[in-house]
């Protein structure tokens, strides 16, 4: 602090001289020089309140705004879980398919088991023909 004040004083007190025409070989009044060391103080501390103010408002709104983005990330991701919910249990278009298609698979594994397949041996049969639609 005192080496930043003491150049804010060289500079004020440069510019005073040339103002008033004071050489450099004569001291500056000391009523001028309590004012420059005033102003220089405040000078300072204004300059180092907005600094920190500055710096201050930045690391906040990072800090705040990456809570909102996560806090609107999750609320999100949770409403439109809510309405894939919402949808799919009052989809009954849906709900049809999925019942015509377990009693296929059912029927399949009742005619497997009739072929004369165990019911283990059914049952992995329709899974691996599952499987093999899935990797296609």
């Amino acid at each position: 602090m005192s080496y930043i004040n003491g150049e804010i004083d060289k500079k004020l007190e440069k510019d005073v001289r040339k103002v008033l025409k004071i050489p450099v070989s004569k001291p500056i009044p000391p009523e001028i020089k309590k004012i420059i060391t005033k102003e220089s103080n405040l000078s300072w501390k204004k300059w180092m309140e907005r600094f920190i103010g500055k710096r201050a408002d930045k690391y906040g709104k990072s800090i705040y705004s990456e809570e909102i983005d996560f806090e609107a990330n999750i609320l999100g991701v949770l409403q439109k879980s809510h309405k894939a919910m919402d949808f799919l249990s009052t989809a009954t278009e849906l709900t049809k398919i999925l019942k015509e298609n377990a009693e296929m698979l059912f029927k399949k594994r009742k005619a497997l088991e009739t072929a004369g397949f165990s019911p283990d041996e059914a049952f992995q049969l329709i899974l691996a023909e599952v499987q093999a639609k899935k990797s296609k």
